[in-house]
C-alpha cells in the first residue's frame, strides 16, 4: 500500500486513534500490531452498527484492503464512531468481569477486588 494517504477519505488508523486516546487498556498496549489492529477493527465493525440508525454517512462503504472509508469523516463522525467503540470495549471488559466472577465466586472476587 502507498504510504502516502489521500486526504479525500478517513482512515481506520484515524478512528483508532481517537478510541485508544479514550481508553486505558493495558492489554491493548501489550498486543502486537495484527492483534491490535484486528481487535480494533472487531470494536469499529461492532461500533458502526450501533451509529447505522443514528447517522446519515454509511460507515459500511469502506474498504478493507486500503483500511479506508469511501469518504471522507467529519470530525464528529469519527468521535462518534470511536466513542461507539468504546462502548463495545466496555461491555467486553464488563463480560470479562463476570466471567472472572463467576470462575472464581461472587465471594473470593470481592475480597479480592476490595468492593462490592
Amino acid at each position: 500500500m502507498d504510504e502516502t494517504k489521500d486526504p479525500n477519505y478517513t482512515y481506520y488508523e484515524e478512528v483508532y486513534k481517537s478510541f485508544l486516546n479514550s481508553v486505558d487498556s493495558y492489554d491493548l498496549y501489550q498486543m502486537d500490531n495484527d492483534e491490535l489492529e484486528e481487535r480494533l477493527y472487531g470494536y469499529m465493525d461492532a461500533g458502526r452498527v450501533a451509529l447505522e440508525t443514528y447517522i446519515s454517512a454509511d460507515f459500511f462503504d469502506d474498504d478493507i484492503e486500503a483500511k479506508r472509508f469511501n469518504f471522507k469523516m467529519k470530525r464528529y463522525e469519527i468521535i462518534l464512531l470511536a466513542k461507539s467503540m468504546k462502548l463495545e470495549w466496555i461491555r467486553e471488559q464488563k463480560h470479562s468481569q463476570e466471567l472472572m466472577r463467576k470462575s472464581i465466586g461472587d465471594r473470593d472476587y470481592s475480597s479480592t477486588q476490595g468492593y462490592q
